[in-house]
C-alpha cells in the first residue's frame, strides 16, 4: 500500500514539473527577427613602409612656349602631352588615439628630358620635380583586407628647369671659369609648398604585404624663382605664375609591414 501511494505521488509531481516547464518555454521569445544580430565594424590598423610610383601630369604649356620662342634649335620637340614618373618611398602607422586614422611620411622625385642633336653638339632641357612631406588619412574597411582611405598630404618641394649644351668630348683643363659657347648649362629653380588631397585604395594580399592604387591633385604655392642659384628675375620679366607644380597625379605602391584588418 505504501508503495502504491509513493508511486502515485511521484507521478503527480512529475506531471506538475512538466506543466511548469511548458509554461516557461511558452514565455520565451525564440524569434530571430525580434533580436537581430549586430555586425561589428572592422577596425583598421597598419604599420608599414614601401615603394611608390607616381605619374605626375604637370602643366607643360608655359615651358613649351618658352622653348618655342627661345630655343629654335629644338624644332618640334616639346614636353606637351607628357607626364613625369616619380619613384619614391612612404611609411605610415595608425594613430591609436584616433580610431581608423593614420600618419605617414613620404618623398618622391622625377624628371623629363627632351633633346636635340646636331653633329657633335647635343642640347637638352631637363624638367624635374621633387617633394617630401607628411600625410593624414582616414580609413574605411568595407570588407576584410580592403581599405579605402581619404586623406591629404602636406609638404614642400623643388621644381627646376635646366638647359645643357655639350660636345661629345671635353678637356679636363677646360673645366674652369672661361666661357665656352659649345659647353655650358643654365638652371632656374624654385621651392614650393604642397597640398595634395587624395583617395587611396589598398588591399592586403597577406597580413604582411599590401598593394595601393591612388589618385589626387597637387596644389603648389610657388616661392621665388632663381637663375643659376643666386640671381633673381626682374619683376617686369619673370617666370609666369602658371609655371608651377600643380596638377593631377596617379600612384601605385607596394608596402611591407603589418596589416591587421
Amino acid at each position: 500500500m505504501r508503495i502504491k501511494i509513493f508511486a502515485l505521488a511521484l507521478i503527480l509531481f512529475g506531471s506538475m514539473t512538466a506543466w511548469s516547464q511548458d509554461d516557461m518555454l511558452d514565455s520565451l521569445d525564440l524569434s530571430f527577427e525580434s533580436s537581430p544580430m549586430k555586425e561589428d565594424k572592422i577596425p583598421y590598423f597598419a604599420i608599414a613602409g614601401g615603394f611608390t610610383g607616381t605619374f605626375f601630369f604637370a602643366n607643360f604649356n608655359e615651358i613649351d612656349k618658352m622653348i618655342e620662342s627661345n630655343f629654335p634649335s629644338f624644332g618640334n620637340e616639346r614636353f606637351k602631352g607628357s607626364n613625369i614618373f616619380m619613384p619614391g618611398a612612404e611609411g605610415f602607422t595608425a594613430i591609436g588615439i584616433i580610431p581608423n586614422m593614420r600618419l605617414g611620411f613620404f618623398g618622391a622625385g622625377g624628371s623629363k628630358t627632351i633633346k636635340a642633336v646636331n653633329a657633335d653638339t647635343t642640347r637638352s632641357i631637363d624638367y624635374s620635380v621633387s617633394f617630401n612631406g607628411i600625410s593624414f588619412d582616414y580609413a574605411y574597411v568595407p570588407t576584410r583586407r580592403l581599405a579605402v582611405l581619404v586623406g591629404v598630404n602636406f609638404g614642400w618641394g623643388t621644381m627646376a628647369i635646366e638647359y645643357f649644351r655639350t660636345t661629345s668630348k671635353y678637356n679636363w683643363n677646360q673645366f674652369n671659369e672661361n666661357s665656352n659657347p659649345d659647353n655650358f648649362m643654365s638652371k632656374t629653380d624654385a621651392g614650393y609648398w604642397l597640398v595634395q588631397p587624395h583617395l587611396n585604395i589598398e588591399f592586403a594580399l597577406t597580413p604582411f604585404i599590401a598593394l595601393r592604387g591612388s589618385a589626387g591633385y597637387s596644389v603648389s604655392l610657388m616661392n621665388e624663382w632663381k637663375f643659376n642659384k643666386n640671381s633673381a628675375f626682374s619683376e617686369s620679366n619673370k617666370p609666369p605664375d602658371k609655371l608651377n607644380a600643380s596638377g593631377l597625379y596617379a600612384q601605385f605602391g607596394l608596402f611591407l609591414g603589418l596589416f591587421n584588418y
